[in-house]
């Protein structure tokens, strides 16, 4: 059976999996696949038996999550909470998952992605250097208009590392909204 077929398999066995996914299990060997010659080209051929194995497996199978994908790079998890034992159809979107495994999920999510309330305008006073947002945002010039300014050499910035963010001093900014006057 080809890939698309494979997919329909896995679904109809109570595992949701996009083509991606499949393609990345058989690049880590989870999974084997032979090649023929079909009518416009070479396609995918999964052996129905190791694909009901493997959904079997992908079944039973449990997983330490982390709250994002995206993390830090130590492999530990972005919040103490966020470990959490999930059964492998949690992770492919799987249409048994409790409601309140979801709600959870949800919840970690939300937590994890929510941002801090912006710096007030007392707070960027204190700082002695400025990103362009926080400049934007304490002087009441529009980012473009900052931007430009920088471009021509009006506003000189400085970077935080090699390829870090450009930053203002504040002096500076003052001092160009004052010269603008």
């Amino acid at each position: 059976m080809n890939k698309i077929e494979a997919i329909d398999f896995l679904k109809s066995a109570g595992v949701e999996m996009s083509v991606r996914t499949l393609q990345r299990h058989v690049s880590k060997g989870d999974l084997s696949v032979a090649y023929v010659r079909g009518p416009k080209g070479d396609e995918a051929d999964f052996d129905g038996e190791e694909l009901r194995g493997f959904a079997a497996r992908l079944m039973n199978k449990t997983y330490v999550t982390r709250a994002s994908s995206h993390d830090n790079g130590s492999g530990a998890p972005a919040t103490p909470s966020a470990a959490a034992e999930v059964p492998a159809l949690m992770l492919t979107g799987g249409a048994r998952t409790s409601g309140a495994l979801v709600e959870l999920l949800a919840a970690i999510e939300a937590a994890r992605t929510a941002s801090p309330p912006p710096a007030t305008i007392s707070d960027l006073a204190h700082k002695l250097r400025l990103t362009v947002a926080e400049a934007v945002r304490y002087s009441g010039l529009s980012r473009g208009e900052i931007e430009r300014a920088m471009a021509a050499g009006k506003l000189p910035t400085e970077r935080r590392g090699p390829h870090g963010a450009r930053v203002i001093r504040r002096s500076d900014l003052e001092s160009y909204e004052k010269r603008k006057v």
